[in-house]
């Protein structure tokens, strides 16, 4: 059986010669750096063809763009040369497709971001939210603004950056790997901090290039200028937010037990749940229509406390929505008032939902979303503290029959 690498680099060398059969003017071949697609079209996607073959064999550190830029460069100097070795022209590829292919490196990335104020360093999983600070003369803040004409015109929004040392990947793919994972650690700040961004244009706070109104993603690898971009226009934002003030809303313990969830490959089905509720709240924080927010807030709620314990009917009994009523009347409630005040609030509200999705009637209120997020956002605090003694779904399930039959004490 011929290898991947065998097989890219015999079709890479065809292409080489058939673009060197056509004679192209080498006057015009030594201007250019690119094999584009109005000169050489049947070559041009045959290319194309190639470096996606060559990206799904390694899709985690490579994009189409690094790939291509790659092999390219190779086969526009071999069609260049007016001698032509293929020989060398084949080992030349072969080497440059082996690395592509074969890739499993990684880069430290640096990512601006926009309206957050960070007064210390706040480290989650594999990405550290670090602040620049505004003083002395070889500063973030002063690299910054020297560089803010080719970049950004809107530089005093971006107050801090999100470092991933080790992003995987190779290039662009390394850069877009450290977007994704430092914006999956800004949604959780994003959850954790919902109260603080309520009210608030639900702040716009985020990932350079990735938030309402702005466009490019600046970028660097390791320190320095901000050497780099994706895909500029970037436009004032909203007000700035506190790191340390969102974090607040959960006291030191809890931030440390999401800190322990977050790094813990091997995460309880309870552990899984709240964190991936954190993150659909963080989701529920972007600018959008009030429809939308509360739809991003029922997964949130669903992914906090559904599920069927296995070989248990009583969600067939009573029916999802009463079954998330009760089990919110359980951890949110102190007494019997209170659990069945809940239970009828969270019953009306999340009973709603379908109608709200299926367009059968009016948008959810500004109110009854405010009171909506409250409810997901302590819900989904109270099952963080709960997850420290119960490990899946089956375990919380026998945690609400054993109160369904217990009174509180205060009774």
């Amino acid at each position: 059986m011929v290898e991947p690498v065998s097989l890219i680099t015999e079709h890479l060398s065809e292409i080489v010669k058939e673009i060197r059969a056509l004679n192209p003017d080498r006057n015009w071949l030594l201007q250019h750096y690119w094999i584009d697609s109005e000169t050489f079209p049947e070559q041009a996607k045959a290319i194309a063809s190639v470096v996606a073959e060559m990206v799904a064999l390694n899709p985690a550190n490579l994009t189409p763009t690094e790939a291509s830029q790659r092999v390219i460069g190779v086969m526009v100097r071999a069609v260049r040369e007016e001698h032509f070795d293929e020989r060398e022209v084949v080992d030349e590829l072969e080497t440059t497709v082996a690395f592509l292919v074969h890739y499993q490196g990684s880069a430290d990335i640096h990512l601006q971001v926009q309206n957050l104020v960070a007064a210390s360093e706040f480290s989650l999983g594999e990405v550290v939210i670090v602040p620049i600070r505004n003083q002395g003369d070889l500063t973030e803040y002063n690299l910054k603004y020297d560089q803010h004409s080719l970049r950004s015109s809107d530089v005093s929004s971006v107050n801090a950056y999100a470092r991933v040392e080790q992003a995987p990947g190779l290039g662009t793919a390394a850069s877009i790997n450290a977007i994704v994972l430092a914006e999956r650690v800004l949604k959780v700040v994003r959850g954790i901090g919902l109260p603080n961004l309520w009210g608030r244009d639900w702040g716009q706070m985020g990932i350079t290039g990735r938030v309402v109104g702005s466009g490019w993603t600046i970028l660097r690898t390791g320190e320095g200028f901000w050497n780099s971009s994706l895909r500029t226009n970037l436009t004032p934002q909203t007000w700035y937010m506190s790191l340390e003030a969102m974090l607040s809303n959960y006291s030191a313990t809890e931030i440390e037990r999401v800190r322990g969830i977050y790094d813990n490959s091997s995460r309880t089905a309870v552990e899984n749940k709240v964190l991936q509720a954190l993150f659909w709240l963080g989701e529920a924080t972007f600018p959008s229509e009030t429809s939308a927010k509360f739809a991003h807030l029922s997964i949130a709620f669903e992914t906090a406390v559904g599920g069927e314990a296995s070989g248990d009917s009583y969600l067939r009994d009573i029916g999802i929505t009463q079954m998330l009523a009760e089990r919110t009347a359980f951890l949110l409630g102190t007494n019997r008032e209170s659990r069945i005040g809940i239970h009828k609030s969270v019953a009306a509200l999340y009973g709603s939902r379908s109608k709200v999705m299926h367009g059968e009637t009016e948008p959810i209120s500004e109110a009854e979303l405010t009171r909506w997020v409250y409810v997901v956002w302590q819900t989904t605090r109270a099952m963080l503290d709960l997850s420290s003694n119960l490990a899946t779904v089956e375990d919380f399930a026998m945690w609400c029959r054993k109160l369904r039959y217990t009174l509180p004490t205060s009774e």
